[in-house]
């Protein structure tokens, strides 16, 4: 647990230093409390670490050497990441996968999923006798760098479709180094 939780720090240290060319905050009238950078770092360590945002809060007061890191002055409410992060919005985290990525030629895996956009299944339909109609369901389309399996572009739809027409604008979305080689299964 000791050589995860240093880890940690390392992993912690490094994304909060690159984050260092982003604006402390979302406007002038913002409370400065918190930056937008510890943020982002808070929200990560949470997905990384696969906890709540009350367990996320709990370590940070157990481990302080985390907090000392992100150069907090205080813990934050879990709340408080909640809503800050849903402010920051897409675009900065974009920029930041953007320059993450140190490589100059990619490897690029790419890949699809569809997410569905009710909650009635055709099994549950059929037992409640009510007419299953198909509905549209959300697609997501992802190219990943194989190296440092980092997200390099994204697109989303609301219509079934085929794979094949997110891949040339999936591939034009990396704007960073080269691609040395792609991999898909296309269906």
């Amino acid at each position: 647990m000791v050589r995860k939780k240093f880890s940690l720090i390392k992993f912690v240290k490094k994304l909060y230093n690159s984050l260092a060319d982003y604006p402390k905050y979302l406007t002038k009238f913002s409370k400065k409390t918190f930056t937008v950078s510890q943020i982002i770092v808070l929200k990560t360590l949470k997905e990384v670490m696969n906890k709540s945002y009350n367990s996320l809060i709990d370590f940070l007061e157990d481990f302080t050497v985390m907090g000392k890191t992100l150069e907090l002055k205080r813990i934050p409410d879990p709340t408080t990441i909640l809503k800050y992060g849903r402010r920051i919005g897409l675009k900065i985290v974009e920029n930041t996968i953007h320059k993450s990525s140190k490589s100059n030629k990619h490897t690029i895996a790419i890949d699809a999923t569809g997410f569905e956009n009710h909650h009635a299944s055709k099994h549950y339909c059929r037992t409640i006798n009510i007419k299953f109609s198909r509905r549209k369901y959300v697609k997501l389309s992802i190219a990943i760098d194989t190296d440092s399996q980092l997200i390099c572009s994204h697109k989303s739809r609301v219509a079934p479709a085929n794979d094949t027409k997110d891949f040339i604008p999936l591939l034009k979305k990396i704007k960073q180094g080269k691609i040395k080689m792609v991999c898909a299964l296309l269906s």
